[in-house]
């Protein structure tokens, strides 16, 4: 669901601004499930004390279906992780130094 701004508010402009030059992945932290729409989801058990007793809490973190902006750094993250992952092909080269002289 996008945000409506009144053109007329003092801070629209600042809004604007934030809107056109973010370059940052937006995450929603949620304690209930991400929407169907998400783009991307995942959930994570957390462990919290509160007084004096464990509490297991699970939490949702997602992407949302309509943020471009986030979804296009999430792939490109994701593209570097992969780059990362594949093993060299290529031997890693063996410096070797002589000692000694000829003769």
């Amino acid at each position: 669901m996008a945000l409506k701004l009144d053109p007329l508010d003092p801070s629209y402009e600042k809004e604007r601004t934030l809107a056109h030059s973010r370059r940052y992945m937006l995450i929603i932290q949620d304690d209930n499930p991400a929407p169907a729409t998400a783009y991307v989801a995942t959930k994570m058990d957390i462990v919290m004390t509160e007084n004096g007793q464990s509490v297991k809490k699970t939490q949702y973190f997602y992407i949302d279906g309509n943020d471009y902006v986030s979804q296009t750094n999430f792939a490109l993250f994701v593209q570097f992780l992969t780059i990362q992952s594949i093993p060299s092909q290529t031997p890693p080269i063996t410096p070797s130094l002589n000692v000694g002289s000829k003769g």
